[in-house]
């Protein structure tokens, strides 16, 4: 069964006041068993940019991978979120970074139609990133 944090479920709910609250008071942004996901990856996947920023902020690690092993920039570019990849990959986070299917974030992008977020991370792809053809 998921457990969910109290700091993932404030983050995956908008609730931008008690994010800052619990960081505050030393929330871990990586929980003991983060396997579902962390804060970041839910606040960019439900395109909550100001929380992005505050968890970043905050230490969270843009290149954290879920039990699927999908990134916080997996769950923004499939669901169109640019400025929330924009702000990921001033982050640092891996444009080539693959989940358990072998699918990177611009995969996952393109196969939700976000041809602005397919753009943006080909610009970021550097020459030794491996960007599998097809997701399985």
């Amino acid at each position: 069964m998921f457990s969910q944090s109290a700091l993932y479920s404030a983050s995956l709910n908008w609730k931008q006041k008690v994010v800052a609250i619990l960081l505050e008071h030393g929330a871990a942004t990586e929980p003991e068993d983060p396997s579902h996901g962390i804060a970041l990856q839910a606040a960019a996947e439900t395109g909550h940019l100001r929380i992005v920023e505050i968890l970043l902020v905050h230490g969270a690690n843009p290149n954290f991978q879920n039990g699927c092993g999908q990134t916080a920039l997996h769950k923004a570019a499939g669901n169109g979120h640019e400025r929330i990849v924009g702000i990921l990959l001033e982050n640092g986070a891996g444009v080539g970074m693959q989940d358990y299917y072998e699918c990177t974030a611009l995969e996952a992008a393109e196969g939700n139609g976000h041809q602005a977020i397919v753009d943006i991370l080909e610009k970021h792809v550097n020459s030794g990133g491996k960007l599998s053809s097809v997701c399985n």
